[in-house]
């Protein structure tokens, strides 16, 4: 198989989006497929930092080529994820619902 460009990505963004239109079980199964990856699902995480890896060194092609970078270290906000329990966030959301 060959590799994936990010215009690969993009064009199959694209096509998923005009096929769910047509199917909305589509996002049903990329909701799964996502909560999979927030569960940990190796093989979802894999794919999710290659195509994060592949953005980011696009975008600093474009930086590159503009001149600047404007970013000493780029992270998103996956990298500030932290697991939560349940019962804590029950409890906040419980205390927002009485405000």
């Amino acid at each position: 198989m060959n590799k994936l460009t990010i215009e690969d990505i993009n064009n199959l963004y694209v096509k998923f989006h005009e096929e769910a239109k047509k199917n909305p079980e589509l996002n049903e199964l990329a909701e799964k497929e996502f909560k999979k990856m927030e569960d940990g699902d190796m093989l979802n995480l894999l794919f999710w930092r290659y195509v994060r890896r592949l953005s980011i060194e696009k975008n600093n092609k474009m930086y590159d080529q503009l001149g600047i970078r404007p970013f000493d270290v780029t992270k998103g906000e996956s990298d500030y994820a932290c697991p939560v329990d349940p019962k804590i966030l029950d409890e906040i959301l419980d205390k927002l619902k009485c405000k």
